[in-house]
């Protein structure tokens, strides 16, 4: 099953997680992106979760302090 794309990332880069909030062995990273909707054409800064090389779509990043 093929997904239409809507958004474009212009630029993306990763961060690591904390292994203490999200454990050694699941090695989470944030992925964040800057770019546009196809639709539209709105700018967008976009904050995702991925989880082995997978983006975790069902999950939201969530900040701890």
């Amino acid at each position: 099953m093929s997904r239409n794309r809507v958004f474009v990332p212009v630029i993306t880069t990763l961060m690591s997680a904390d292994p203490f909030i999200h454990g050694d062995d699941n090695n989470i990273q944030y992925k964040i992106s800057y770019g546009h909707e196809l639709e539209n054409q709105n700018l967008v800064f976009k904050i995702q979760m991925v989880g082995n090389g997978y983006i975790k779509g069902r999950q939201a990043p969530s900040i701890f302090r």
